[in-house]
């Protein structure tokens, strides 16, 4: 039985970030834990230096990492509001572009770390010791760098359609490939600390093949590559900095994380040599842990939130920051309270010394300074409108016959009370019954659940617009995607109501928008 009142709720939007998290949370898992297992197998394998000799390789994944947050970070945003929009176009030249961008920085990068391994090995590593087993470590890791740029980057453009289990797949591909080929290597072929190197390259290539192979196949796939200088280089151009614009404050963020890193091997190595590094390498374990957490929540969500902001679904933005911040504060807190309920055991790994006090006092100050931009500009810290003045009506429902009706005497009522005169209303309330109907066809496989907005423009345009997780169709088509079966015969009676009907299919979600 529904509710006597029809209201707004997350439910749809938590659906589809579930469905998103789970694979995003193992495919983030694997990627660090087979960065991890590669360290861990070299020190248990070789010994304790040549450890820390691949540990202080790591500013190099770090760096690459921050180049493809560069391209990719806000990069997706932008894809995601442009097909929200409906502007496909563009969304296939941004998507073109970054696809391009990527490839040809991934080419630099082996074309200018190659030739300069060893003076990168002076650069790395204060501990003369460590710098032998560096020089065999960093030919084959430097080609590591390279594919693993082009790897992240495509992981992000998958993910923001929805695709998500495909790049968990490819991840779990190239890490198991990774450990299994770093024993096989390291332990029963003998070749020493290139081998672990070598068998990060092959996991790499395992796993991009796998991931391109299956998005290229998949019918979901909503992007196609498009020609980048068919309209001129200055276009390609223009669009490149507009990508790396929107994507410069995560890369800044992660290139500083590296340089940290970097300065604190410098300072370790200099002090302790490479046992201090070798520990520091251990503690930065958990870090990654932490890290692991919060970027999967925050990569589960950035499609997400930009296809809600740019249907200006404000509502829907704020519902879903903030259960990505008590999702992210419990799991974190959960990390935190593991460490205090073993301490035997992750203390005496990781311990406590001056770096990690520099850590959490770095943390509160951050914080704080978030807060206090955000108050300066004369907003809360979501930096968005809390409603779009244009909605009168916006709720969200389970599809079936009876919250279709309950859904179209409510919108009648607020309507009426809004301004709306009789027949405006009734019309609105006819199109949204007829809708949900649609979207609770028995071709449904699980209840779809609807989120419905009713929006009246400055020039007077009246629109509904209707987001839902039901089985893909176009209203204009008069049958599902999925194949020939047709809908019902009410899709007649909506179509004769709307002077245009707007389908597009984002993130797995349909969505319609109808003008009255």
């Amino acid at each position: 039985m529904i509710e006597s009142v029809l209201r707004k709720t997350d439910d749809l939007i938590v659906r589809k970030y579930r469905e998103l998290f789970v694979p995003t949370l193992l495919s983030s898992f694997a990627y660090y834990l087979g960065n991890i297992l590669n360290g861990v197998i070299v020190g248990n394998l070789l010994g304790l230096d040549e450890m820390a000799a691949v540990c202080a390789c790591m500013p190099l994944n770090q760096l690459a990492t921050a180049l493809a947050l560069l391209f990719s970070i806000g990069s997706t945003g932008m894809i995601a509001i442009a097909a929200a929009s409906r502007e496909h176009d563009r969304a296939d030249y941004i998507f073109s572009t970054v696809a391009t961008l990527t490839l040809t920085v991934a080419a630099l990068i082996l074309v200018a770390l190659l030739p300069i391994t060893d003076a990168l090995t002076e650069f790395l590593s204060s501990a003369p010791e460590l710098r032998p087993d560096m020089r065999e470590y960093l030919p084959l890791f430097a080609i590591h760098t390279a594919l693993m740029l082009f790897i992240i980057v495509w992981r992000f453009l998958v993910k923001a359609e929805g695709l998500a289990r495909i790049v968990s797949r490819s991840v779990a591909i190239q890490q198991v490939a990774n450990v299994v080929l770093t024993f096989l290597f390291v332990g029963n072929f003998h070749l020493g600390i290139a081998g672990a190197s070598g068998a990060l390259v092959i996991g790499d290539v395992l796993g991009v093949v796998y991931l391109l192979i299956n998005y290229r196949s998949s019918r979901d796939r909503g992007r196609k590559f498009v020609n980048v200088f068919g309209d001129g280089m200055k276009k390609f151009l223009a669009q490149s900095i507009e990508v790396m614009k929107s994507g410069a404050s995560a890369a800044l963020l992660s290139t500083l994380v590296a340089v940290k890193v970097w300065l604190i091997y410098q300072i370790l190595g200099r002090l302790g040599g490479s046992e201090a590094m070798s520990c520091y390498a251990l503690c930065m374990t958990l870090w990654s842990i932490g890290s692991m957490l919060t970027s999967s929540c925050t990569d589960s969500a950035m499609p997400i939130v930009s296809t809600l902001y740019s249907e200006k679904d404000f509502a829907g933005v704020r519902a879903m920051m903030r259960r990505l911040q008590r999702f992210v504060l419990i799991l974190l807190g959960a990390l935190v309270m593991l460490m205090w309920i073993y301490p035997e055991i992750l203390l005496n790994v990781y311990g406590v010394d001056g770096v990690w006090y520099s850590f959490l006092t770095s943390a509160p100050i951050d914080a704080l300074i978030i807060l206090l931009y955000s108050r300066s500009v004369g907003s809360d810290i979501f930096l968005i409108d809390r409603l779009d003045p244009e909605v009168h009506f916006d709720v969200s429902l389970k599809a079936n016959e009876e919250s279709a009706s309950r859904l179209s005497e409510q919108a009648y009522r607020v309507l009426r009370n809004d301004g709306f005169d009789v027949l405006e209303a009734t019309r609105m309330g006819v199109a949204l019954e007829e809708m949900v109907m649609n979207i609770a066809t028995p071709a449904v496989e699980r209840t779809a659940h609807v989120d419905v907005r009713i929006k009246l423009t400055a020039d007077g345009r009246k629109f509904i617009v209707f987001r839902d997780d039901g089985t893909p169709f176009n209203p204009l088509l008069y049958r599902s995607l999925d194949g020939e079966e047709l809908l019902m015969d009410e899709i007649e009676v909506l179509n004769a109501l709307a002077k245009d009907v707007q389908y597009n299919r984002v993130l797995g979600l349909n969505q319609t928008v109808i003008e009255i």
